[in-house]
């Protein structure tokens, strides 16, 4: 049992003692991305978006406002 033990405490030892080694080891590099530009596309941009989400629900409003039934218009049938 003390074998094992010994071992892999050994084992770990040498592990991170290499890893601490290899990561000293190693030359940082520096990485720079640049765009040129920043564009957006019109269907895109977010007043676009805004403008066409607030049409889509005028134009379902007035569906909605057309497909209901007049004041002064009756559906009701009455037999005499």
């Amino acid at each position: 049992m003390r074998f094992p033990r010994m071992l892999m405490g050994l084992s770990t030892t040498l592990l991170l003692g290499s890893a601490r080694a290899a990561l000293a080891a190693q030359v940082p590099v520096k990485v720079e991305v640049s765009t040129p530009a920043t564009h957006t596309v019109w269907y895109t941009d977010p007043m676009w978006l805004a403008i066409g989400a607030v049409a889509v629900l005028v134009v379902i409003m007035i569906a909605v406002m057309a497909s209901r039934k007049s004041e002064g218009k009756s559906t009701t049938t009455v037999i005499r």
